[in-house]
């Protein structure tokens, strides 16, 4: 005889397994839920980016990826998973710049056009060197300093970018992560900041308001910014970056590996 308490778990054993049937598109870095018939759902998921994969394996030169998004989108989790795979990155933060020039911490059109400046400099530098699947992931670009300080200098910086991407073998990569995590994660670094650090988050409108990291007035003029540079287009793909695992294997499908997912292969159910 079946013991009464033995039941439940074996019902629950007995079920089948329910899986997730929703998958989402980002495109144009928002997110849209995909309709799920058969497989359609799996194959936007692993489909790859052509014009992403031929800047890696077709052009001679290194193929630069710069990593942009709101504060605390994952950014530097990401860059730190490509770094344990021997992927070159710049993972250098405009935090890290603006403790060494705290002297200009007053003027932040100046502080981030030195930044935007110093941040070039290093990319050129490191672009003219060999690297592992002919890739080099940056945190960040000038496109930061004006969604972050809105000014003829940051603009110009900006435009001036951008130009050099379309002749330059640059991407431009728009990381997306819900609000929750991205909570959590500033939430950690303003934890974990003491003395100067501290006052430095302070100062540049990070601390939160009423326990809410994304309300100041710093960051949701920010995130405007960046809905402007998003409807113009300005961005050549997007990722979710919720995840920082889910976002490496998505950033190295799209721009470093040529991949042929199971749905695409011979015999494959459709």
């Amino acid at each position: 005889m079946q013991s009464r308490i033995a039941t439940p778990i074996a019902r629950k054993l007995s079920r089948k397994p329910q899986h997730s049937r929703r998958y989402y598109s980002f495109e144009s870095g928002k997110r849209n839920l995909v309709s799920h018939g058969g497989t359609s759902g799996e194959k936007e998921w692993w489909k790859t980016e052509a014009h992403l994969v031929k800047k890696t394996k077709e052009s001679p030169q290194t193929h630069i990826i710069f990593l942009e998004g709101l504060c605390g989108t994952g950014k530097a989790d990401l860059l730190w998973r490509l770094s344990r795979m021997q992927l070159s990155g710049l993972p250098d933060t405009f935090h890290h710049f603006a403790q060494q020039h705290r002297s200009d911490l007053a003027d932040l059109d100046r502080l981030n056009t030195l930044w935007a400046d110093s941040l070039m400099s290093k990319v050129k530098d490191l672009a003219s060197k060999k690297h592992k699947s002919n890739v080099l992931f940056i945190n960040r670009s000038p496109v930061s300093s004006w969604a972050h300080v809105r000014s003829s200098k940051t603009e110009k910086l900006m435009t001036e970018f951008l130009d050099w991407t379309k002749t330059s073998n640059a991407s431009i990569i728009w990381c997306l992560s819900d609000d929750l995590r991205r909570q959590e994660r500033m939430g950690q670094r303003i934890l974990s900041a003491t003395g100067d650090h501290l006052q430095l988050r302070n100062d540049l409108g990070e601390l939160e308001i009423n326990g809410d990291y994304l309300s100041s007035p710093q960051q949701l003029a920010t995130a405007q910014a960046y809905q402007q540079l998003l409807e113009a287009g300005k961005f050549d793909s997007s990722i979710a970056t919720t995840s920082a695992k889910q976002a490496t294997s998505r950033i190295l499908e799209i721009c470093v590996v040529e991949f042929q997912s199971f749905f695409d292969r011979p015999g494959a159910r459709s």
